[in-house]
């Protein structure tokens, strides 16, 4: 198992009123590949390079994979949601 890559650049981060959205790309072999996002349990890496938390970090919603881009090889495209903190 070989480890995804991320496609330098790719992160993508827009905030809302009352959500924050968060969009990260990566590359990979084999559907085997370790370091892609699970829907449901894996949280956004801002730019920053720290990884948000509950309860107001985004949480990846959607992992897609297009195999016909690049032969040979799937982009992966990993959807985050979180919700802004009311203060």
């Amino acid at each position: 198992m070989a480890a995804a890559a991320e496609i330098q650049g790719s992160r993508q981060e827009r905030k809302g009123f009352f959500r924050n959205q968060g969009v990260q790309t990566f590359v990979i072999a084999a559907l085997a590949d370790t370091g892609i996002p699970v829907a449901g349990t894996t949280f956004f890496t801002p730019k920053g390079g720290s990884i948000e938390t509950t309860p107001t970090g985004r949480i990846c919603t959607d992992v897609t994979y297009d195999w016909q881009s690049v032969p040979g090889l799937g982009i992966v495209t990993a959807q985050f949601v979180g919700v802004n903190a009311y203060a």
